[in-house]
């Protein structure tokens, strides 16, 4: 294989890293939002079984 072919793959893969770790901190923070807005977001029920 010519020296010029591993340039292009370890190049391609320092771009692919970076754009896997991007993708994982923007799902991780989705899901921080989520879980954040739904604790927020959701009515309080009250429990009617203790009033029986």
């Amino acid at each position: 294989m010519p020296a010029g072919t591993i340039n292009n793959f370890y190049a391609s893969l320092e771009i692919m890293w970076k754009g896997m770790l991007g993708l994982f901190l923007v799902c991780g923070a989705l899901a921080i939002v989520i879980m954040i807005v739904a604790k927020i977001c959701t009515p309080k029920k009250k429990d009617s079984t203790l009033n029986n």
